[in-house]
């Protein structure tokens, strides 16, 4: 019985948007229009009453202090005069004076055979089709008489003209609600248009098709803003949904093909391994390569997956970064004695950065000059304080990179022509790793380079990492 009851007094609201706010800027228009018709009828209400209770004072006001002077014996024709002079001084204005006996005195003729309440104050009476204001005040000692004074005042026209006031002023308010409301659904559903367009366009994009884009107007409102977003959005997630196909395929590329080196040497192995030790050796050192290759792509992988997720954490220090430099060259210059390296330290800096993280960075682009360096070639690393940052510069005299390439060296899996690499085994992960670094530091990298002169790769990192 409750619950049959909730559902009897609920009320649903629209699903549609369009109804929505037509109903709400409806209801909000009728609330304004019902108190500026409610304050409009108040004030003239008031005026109307205000003018019918000063005019019956003025009444009394001049009446009272004529009594003084009308002698009992020619009462009767004071009172004439008296009813000739209100007559002119106030219209549809009348009066009637009783005795204490409750015997009438004097009165207008308008009273004649009218039964009026003898009870001090005001009261509205109603006379047939009539309402009339009616003041009784009690008199004394106003020459010879003692009784009451009444005077009424026929407000027949002036309650009309309100009653007619408020129907109308109702009938406005209710015309205007229906006015307001279909005039608002009309707008809301023209204004709502773009909105279902975008709805139908939004229906047709899928992860396989994401080339679809919402049309923008030239309205420059919200609507032609959330539409310029929206193909904003479809424009990242077409180039993050291709640049996921590309690496899924690049990455199933480079782990094919260890796999294929590693299943060959295994049916070497089982087919003539047993009894050549040469050949058992030989194929038991490959597989170690290609799945040490295959490690190394695989944590280079999780690297980039765990930073595209934020989910590597950078364990921030301090620490010198020229000492960071001066060890990885000791280290290179131990490893490869054919390049020279030197290290331009303009200024002493410490930074509050991952340490670890950075002694890779430096390592991924050292390793990638010395690839492209010939033997005899130069590698040159600078480091100096710049408003707040660290900039690093690491130069060589190699190959240098095309202008084509540049934009997509940081690309994973972007290998540049093999016909003018000498690199062997790269996945091609090294420079999007180092991108990823620089980013976890809040910093920035620039590249310059031409073909046969050699690269100069510079980068920047805040010397304070939160």
């Amino acid at each position: 019985m409750l619950s049959e009851m909730k559902k009897m007094f609920n009320f649903n609201w629209p699903k549609k948007i369009s109804w929505k706010l037509s109903l709400v800027y409806t209801l909000i228009f009728l609330f304004v229009l019902l108190v500026l018709n409610g304050t409009a009828y108040y004030m003239l209400n008031n005026y109307v009453h205000s003018s019918i209770k000063e005019s019956v004072n003025n009444t009394l006001n001049y009446i009272l202090p004529k009594l003084r002077g009308v002698d009992r014996n020619s009462f009767d024709y004071g009172a004439a005069i008296l009813l000739e002079d209100i007559s002119k001084s106030e219209e549809d204005v009348y009066f009637r004076i009783v005795d204490y006996n409750k015997e009438t005195v004097a009165q207008s003729n308008m009273l004649e055979g009218m039964d009026l309440p003898l009870k001090d104050g005001n009261l509205e009476i109603n006379k047939g089709k009539k309402t009339y204001f009616l003041r009784t005040v009690t008199i004394s000692k106003y020459g010879y008489l003692n009784g009451y004074l009444q005077v009424v005042k026929d407000v027949t026209i002036e309650y009309s003209v309100l009653n007619r006031l408020l129907i109308f002023l109702s009938i406005s308010s209710i015309g205007g609600g229906l006015v307001a409301l279909l005039v608002g659904f009309f707008i809301t559903k023209k204004s709502m248009k773009p909105v279902k367009e975008m709805s139908k366009t939004a229906r047709k994009i899928s992860g396989s098709d994401l080339s679809k884009r919402l049309e923008v107007t030239n309205t420059n409102d919200e609507l032609a803003e959330l539409a310029e977003t929206f193909n904003s959005m479809l424009d990242r997630l077409e180039k993050a949904f291709k640049k996921q196909e590309q690496f899924v395929s690049d990455a199933s590329h480079e782990l094919r093909t260890p796999i294929s080196i590693i299943k060959g040497y295994i049916n070497i192995l089982d087919r003539w391994g047993k009894e050549d030790k040469e050949i058992k050796e030989e194929a038991v050192e490959s597989i170690k390569s290609e799945i040490q290759s295959m490690n190394d792509l695989i944590e280079s992988l999780l690297f980039l997956a765990r930073g595209d997720l934020a989910e590597i954490e950078p364990s921030y220090e301090r620490f010198y970064f020229n000492n960071v430099v001066e060890e990885i060259i000791k280290e290179n210059k131990i490893l490869d004695k054919d390049i020279n390296y030197k290290y331009i330290e303009k200024d002493r800096v410490e930074i509050y950065a991952d340490k670890l993280l950075i002694k890779q960075l430096l390592r991924i682009f050292i390793e990638n000059s010395r690839k492209y360096t010939g033997d005899g070639g130069n590698i040159v690393i600078e480091s100096e304080e710049i408003e707040n940052n660290i900039k690093i510069t690491i130069k060589d005299d190699g190959k240098g990179i095309p202008k084509k390439d540049i934009p997509h060296i940081f690309d994973r899996f972007y290998k540049i022509d093999k016909s003018r690499s000498d690199e062997k085994g790269s996945s091609g992960l090294g420079l999007s790793i180092a991108m990823k670094i620089v980013e976890l530091h809040n910093g920035d990298i620039d590249v310059e380079s031409e073909v046969g002169e050699g690269t100069k790769i510079t980068i920047f990192i805040p010397l304070e990492n939160k």
